[in-house]
């Protein structure tokens, strides 16, 4: 499975990536990758109760990292 990064140009293919990723409003989901990511200005706390609420949405035995968006 391929992500198309940027589209074909002239006699040039498009660009791919094996680095999928499902972009979201509030989220980022990384399928492939085990990081959770938050923005620097969060305080310790809120980061901490993201990533539990994160862990809880995640089925059990399922993969995957997070980035969570500013206004999230």
């Amino acid at each position: 499975m391929v992500q198309v990064i940027k589209d074909p140009i002239g006699t040039k293919g498009a660009r791919l990536s094996t680095q999928i990723s499902f972009a979201g409003r509030y989220l980022v989901y990384l399928p492939q990758e085990s990081i959770s990511a938050f923005r620097r200005k969060l305080s310790e706390e809120e980061r901490e109760l993201l990533r539990q609420k994160l862990h809880q949405l995640m089925p059990e035995g399922t993969t995957g990292g997070f980035i969570v968006r500013t206004h999230g």
